[in-house]
């Protein structure tokens, strides 16, 4: 397996609609991590555009590949 994910089209929509809202600040980094890993980002390429750490991308696409996007956009505690 080559890492890569697919969402659903609903899946997409509602990341996006989280990206886009920017009321959690948390759910919308983790939404863009997921839909950039869709649109066939590398991993390095994620942490530059991002500037997080590899243990972040490594956690939420664990998160989203475990549980789907129910997760993501759920509140997490810190």
């Amino acid at each position: 397996m080559d890492g890569s994910i697919q969402l659903t089209a609903q899946g997409r929509k509602m990341l996006l609609q989280a990206y886009r809202s920017g009321t959690n600040t948390r759910i919308a980094r983790r939404a863009h991590i997921v839909l950039l890993r869709d649109d066939g980002l590398t991993w390095l390429h994620m942490k530059a555009v991002l500037f997080c750490s590899f243990d972040r991308i490594s956690t939420t696409l664990k998160l989203f590949t475990e549980v789907r996007v129910a997760a993501v956009l759920k509140e997490q505690t810190p």
